[in-house]
């Protein structure tokens, strides 16, 4: 997911799915699912991508993906709350 903004909901809809992501730091909900090794985030650029897919194709090679290290989906109300939580308007 290399678009800067927008709602993550790609991200979620593969995490739902047991896809690991790599996005965009600036994308929707990388500050949730951030510090996960379903999620590799990069800062912007093209050798930025390459590394982030990289890392992630190594995960994936070496299998680092289980149930308990996958990041919780939130739900419509509680992300509505860590979004307003980490705003700070909460």
């Amino acid at each position: 997911m290399p678009a800067v903004q927008g709602f993550g909901l790609p991200a979620l809809e593969a995490l739902v799915r047991d896809v690991p992501v790599v996005m965009h730091r600036q994308s929707g909900v990388s500050e949730i699912l951030d510090g996960t090794p379903w999620v590799s985030l990069f800062d912007g650029g093209v050798e930025n991508l390459r590394a982030a897919l990289g890392d992630m194709l190594d995960a994936r090679e070496d299998w680092v993906f289980d149930e308990g290290s996958k990041p919780s989906v939130p739900t419509e109300a509680s992300f509505a709350r860590e979004i307003a939580a980490h705003c700070g308007w909460l």
